[in-house]
């Protein structure tokens, strides 16, 4: 089974082809990379798939053994598709993270930029539950912007015309992986259609933490992060976060559980303050438009949840929290972050804050209070390379963080640092 799927499939979850990985066994010049690619091969053939026999023939060398697949690297980026893949470990329990954003490169490749997946082991926890020639945004993990048709022609969906998009910044510093991508272009009218732009940001930025929690009694759990920045060119126009639990969820107004299969995982709506999601089932809309259709594939949940902003302001932050793991594991409530410049959430032991007006170029003051339970901080969208000063302080049950322009502390070359906070608020950097 796979975690991503950005494209048509005949059926989901979605089955790898052996076909191109045969074909690269054969062709590549690297011996590494072609027995890597006759290992892949043989873990992804499908006896129901279409038949490849003579492709077989010509690659599958009995001779040749098959490598262990479950070792290397825990994230890959792959910047052509504007595509980062992350994983805790390699164990059956894994839980998977992918973020992808990239133009629009071939036929069948859906209107899903920004879309993000979450699966653990086999089990589905938010995914893309499309059918075949399911383009809609709607029918993937994305922010939605309706703008009532006055510039986009597929409202509230991407259309196709957008080419400057993609994966700006990423990551792995082990314990987290961080990856952002920039998409506005992808809600942009056809270019000769003389149309204002109706989203002039669209900015997601996704945390990936390792580390299990408190609560974690089963191996492959995570914390995942995701954070929007979206500017709309008027306040009157709606912005919707919208993500598709692979089971269905249990809960009410900002916070969630989904309960698929041996997994769980807990989501959390943290910005805007005080919204509440609202399910809604799908298809949304009957309609022959393979670019607003949202059809479910047979077997697959069909449900959406959505996270609507108010309308009146033109700039728009999302803030969502999951807690995947076990389906024994205990719950934790996610809270937010406030700051100087920052957007945050705090789960457990650790805190996750974002630049608030976008990536830094340069170096800026940003500044937090947030429990002091929290003793390891991740900071992103700082300036790459950027040089800090690090400053903390105890108030009360809180630790008080700011980070302020010239300094000793230097950021990664993706504009992130990461911060121990010991007991009484002393904070070093690694």
């Amino acid at each position: 089974r796979t975690m991503h799927d950005s494209a048509d499939w005949s059926e989901k979850p979605a089955k790898p082809n052996p076909a191109p990985y045969f074909a690269i066994s054969v062709a590549h010049h690297d011996p590494v990379v072609k027995k890597r690619a006759l290992s892949l091969a043989r873990a992804t053939r499908n006896p129901e798939g279409q038949p490849i026999a003579w492709l077989e023939l010509l690659a599958d060398d009995p001779k040749v053994a098959t490598d262990d697949l479950r070792q290397g690297p825990l994230s890959h980026l792959s910047r052509g598709t504007g595509s980062f893949f992350a994983s805790t470990d390699w164990t059956k329990t894994a839980t998977w993270v992918s973020l992808q954003a990239s133009p629009l490169w071939a036929d069948h490749q859906h209107s899903d930029q920004g879309h993000f997946e979450v699966v653990r082991g086999g089990d589905l926890l938010f995914t893309d539950p499309g059918d075949y020639d399911s383009n809609a945004t709607s029918a993937h993990n994305c922010i939605l912007v309706d703008d009532a048709g006055e510039n986009m022609e597929k409202t509230p969906n991407q259309a196709i015309y957008g080419q400057k998009v993609g994966m700006r910044r990423f990551e792995d510093t082990g314990r987290f992986v961080y990856g952002e991508v920039e998409y506005s272009a992808a809600y942009d009218a056809p270019h000769d259609s003389g149309k204002a732009r109706s989203v002039t940001r669209a900015e997601r930025a996704v945390v990936v933490s390792r580390a299990p929690t408190s609560q974690s009694r089963s191996p492959g759990a995570a914390r995942v992060v995701v954070y929007d920045r979206v500017t709309v060119r008027k306040g009157s126009y709606g912005v919707t976060f919208a993500i598709h639990p692979g089971a269905q969820p249990k809960g009410q107004a900002a916070a969630y559980r989904v309960d698929a299969g041996a997994s769980s995982a807990e989501l959390t709506a943290l910005l805007p303050k005080g919204t509440t999601f609202k399910l809604v089932k799908e298809p949304s809309i009957k309609t022959d438009d393979i670019f607003k259709k949202d059809d479910p594939a047979k077997g697959m949940l069909g449900l959406r949840l959505e996270n609507a902003s108010p309308k009146g302001a033109t700039e728009r932050r999302f803030l969502h929290v999951i807690a995947s793991g076990g389906s024994g594991d205990g719950k934790l409530a996610a809270e937010a972050v406030e700051g100087k410049g920052v957007d945050g959430a705090r789960l457990d032991n650790e805190a996750y804050l974002f630049t608030k007006d976008g990536p830094q170029a340069k170096p800026a003051e940003v500044s937090y209070e947030v429990s002091e339970a929290a003793t390891t901080h991740v900071v992103t969208g700082l300036a790459p390379k950027g040089h800090y000063s690090l400053a903390a302080s105890k108030s009360g049950a809180s630790c008080k963080v700011s980070l302020k322009p010239e300094g000793a502390l230097v950021a990664s070359a993706a504009g992130t640092v990461t911060l121990t906070l010991a007991p009484g608020c002393a904070a070093k950097a690694p």
